[in-house]
């Protein structure tokens, strides 16, 4: 039912179940214990991990989210699952501690997707339609030079800081990164470097001219 909120709260473990369609509004996970999904899910609201542990199963079940994402010292075990943020307003994601996802796709048709935390995509990253604004934050793809992860850009801009992953020289590395109004990406090819990352952002504003010119030779 549109605006109301199920909240799985026993003490102990639960199965969040499968309702119509996996449809929820509002989902809250609270109370201790792992509440372990038993199907894919769609909440059209909101979802709120309190105290307690969301499991996306050893199966793996998706988690498609129109509202905003607030894990209160709480925790996600992503598994191997996809979260796609994909509402028509404003939507936000929360957690103080950084929030992990192995894969996560925005597709927004509408408005902007703002993390208020750090926020990493461990395996992917699916940027389908729809901005990522970090504000004082950093989104992170990969965790590591072994898991350095994929981008998948089809449209959509990270207005402030891109954390990449890298270990291939030769390979152009996007970072889709511009303000709200104008996409200005940087495309980087090494061709000799040590592991390790590179964090990217589009400042809009004069460099200035500290250190310059540069003598030639």
């Amino acid at each position: 039912t549109a605006g109301n909120t199920v909240n799985y709260n026993g003490a102990g473990n639960q199965t969040v179940k499968c309702p119509n369609l996996g449809q929820y509004h509002h989902l809250s996970i609270s109370t201790g214990g792992a509440k372990t999904l038993a199907c894919d899910i769609d909440v059209n609201g909101n979802l709120t991990i309190n105290t307690a542990t969301l499991d996306a199963s050893v199966s793996s079940y998706d988690i498609a989210l129109a509202g905003n994402w607030v894990n209160t010292a709480g925790t996600f075990n992503e598994q191997n699952d996809t979260v796609t943020i994909d509402g028509l307003a404003a939507q936000s994601i929360t957690n103080t501690s950084g929030e992990t996802f192995y894969a996560l796709r925005v597709n927004k048709a509408a408005d902007t997707l703002t993390l208020n935390d750090n926020v990493t995509a461990s395996k992917d990253l699916i940027m389908t339609l729809g901005n990522i604004k970090t504000v004082a934050d950093t989104l992170i793809l990969g965790i590591d030079t072994v898991n350095v992860s994929t981008l998948t850009w089809t449209s959509g801009t990270v207005v402030g800081r891109f954390k990449r992953w890298i270990k291939d020289t030769g390979t152009g590395i996007l970072y889709p990164i511009g303000t709200a109004a104008w996409y200005r990406p940087s495309l980087v090819t090494f061709t000799n470097l040590g592991k390790g990352s590179l964090t990217g952002e589009f400042i809009a504003a004069t460099p200035g001219g500290l250190g310059l010119p540069l003598p030639d030779g």
